[in-house]
């Protein structure tokens, strides 16, 4: 899966899960709510992702380590597929919204913030998950979704599109 095929730049992290669970559920892939629990998890990851993809040494490290951009299919599902990466994103998002207080950019900071609420979403709903089985139902629903290709804190395309080609 490469980031010239599954180009979702210019998308919110809300598009991206919703694109890919119509796409799923058109394919007849998945039952409907488990395509919906996939694309919640898709949608947090998409934000953090955005998050990453935001600050330039962030990005450049981890097109290094893992060979694609973080705002890619590719990169979502790496985050999403790899809880222990996951964690060490969520990690960065915090350290970079603490950093960012000072610097005076809203949108940047209206990005940082609902990407460190998606980790604490992602955290204790999705990764928390005691049963086992549930969580294996869970998380291979989340990757059949990401290998197919508005709340007040939601963004808009054209806000991801201005942080997006700012970090390029």
């Amino acid at each position: 899966m490469t980031d010239s095929l599954t180009n979702i730049n210019g998308m919110t992290p809300r598009q991206v899960a919703e694109m890919l669970k119509l796409a799923k559920i058109r394919e007849g892939g998945m039952e409907p709510f488990w395509a919906d629990m996939a694309a919640s998890v898709a949608k947090y990851v998409a934000f953090i992702a955005l998050a990453l993809e935001s600050d330039d040494e962030v990005r450049n490290r981890f097109i290094e380590s893992e060979g694609c951009s973080p705002y890619s299919l590719a990169g979502i599902y790496k985050l999403a597929a790899d809880e222990t990466m996951a964690t060490k994103a969520i990690s960065v998002i915090r350290d970079l919204a603490n950093m960012n207080d000072a610097e005076g950019e809203p949108l940047k900071e209206k990005m940082l913030m609902a990407a460190v609420k998606a980790g604490s979403w992602l955290v204790a709903e999705y990764q928390s998950v005691r049963s086992e089985e549930l969580k294996l139902r869970w998380k291979g629903c989340v990757e059949i979704l990401l290998s197919a290709g508005a709340t007040e804190d939601e963004l808009t395309a054209q806000e991801v599109q201005a942080l997006t080609k700012s970090a390029a």
